[in-house]
């Protein structure tokens, strides 16, 4: 239905086959890559945005095919997969294959946006869990689909940028809390210089710019074409830190 009007939201089971995964006996389960389908009990084994296999199943009784995505059922309620190929699912997910009238792009979207509706519903004293009904009562917007693959295609792109400027700015904390531990290391064993200022000690834990270096758009890109710049660090070593002590040349 491309006529569909904006904002026009539809029940998801009416767009989408759902399937409620099932759980085999625990003694059809291994380790050993082909000794029967790859099977998700729930989200231990999710990625960013397609699982990691670790365990099989000869006799999957619910199975998720490539392209399907993936809804955790059990807590944590909502978290979303794709499958990159074909799985058994338990009963912590169900899989969700998108219809004619639902651009599988967007429908992974547009349940990151809906799936928060499932707060309201979600029940158990030990931990929170829906059923695949609350799943398919889920209201998604449906659009023409090229309307929904455009949206689908600037989501990809942006989020993509987005993620990319996240990993630089983790980095840049990963070196920041490296050069905090150099730091107190070094003050610590070697001591600080006779000639350092009192103050010294006042400002050198708040100015950490003299140690990030500028950075250059050599350093990487993103999958967009967007340059990340990576922070370079400087030489760090403070100057108010004795320097590493080195015996005395001997006379001749």
């Amino acid at each position: 239905m491309n006529a569909a009007a904006p904002n026009t939201r539809t029940r998801l089971k009416f767009l989408a086959q759902i399937e409620m995964g099932q759980s085999p006996p625990s003694t059809e389960y291994s380790l050993s890559p082909g000794s029967g389908l790859p099977f998700l009990q729930g989200t231990a084994d999710f990625g960013q945005e397609s699982p990691q296999v670790r365990v099989y199943c000869e006799t999957p009784t619910k199975t998720a095919q490539t392209g399907d995505i993936l809804f955790s059922v059990r807590a944590p309620v909502g978290e979303l997969n794709i499958a990159d190929l074909p799985v058994g699912i338990g009963r912590g997910l169900c899989g969700v294959q998108p219809g004619q009238r639902l651009h599988a792009r967007f429908a992974w979207w547009c349940l990151h946006e809906a799936r928060y509706q499932l707060d309201y519903v979600s029940t158990g004293s030990t931990y929170e869990a829906v059923a695949v009904e609350d799943v398919g009562n889920l209201p998604v917007v449906e659009r023409p689909l090229a309307q929904q693959r455009a949206i689908a295609d600037y989501l990809d792109r942006e989020t993509a940028r987005l993620d990319a400027l996240v990993a630089a700015k983790e980095r840049l904390l990963e070196l920041l809390a490296e050069k905090r531990r150099a730091l107190i290391t070094r003050a610590v064993t070697r001591g600080l210089h006779p000639n350092a200022p009192p103050a010294i000690l006042a400002s050198s834990g708040s100015d950490i710019s003299p140690c990030i270096g500028k950075s250059s758009a050599q350093d990487g890109s993103s999958a967009n074409g967007m340059n990340v710049r990576k922070p370079a660090m400087k030489n760090c070593s403070p100057c108010h830190i004795l320097p590493e002590s080195r015996p005395a040349p001997r006379r001749t």
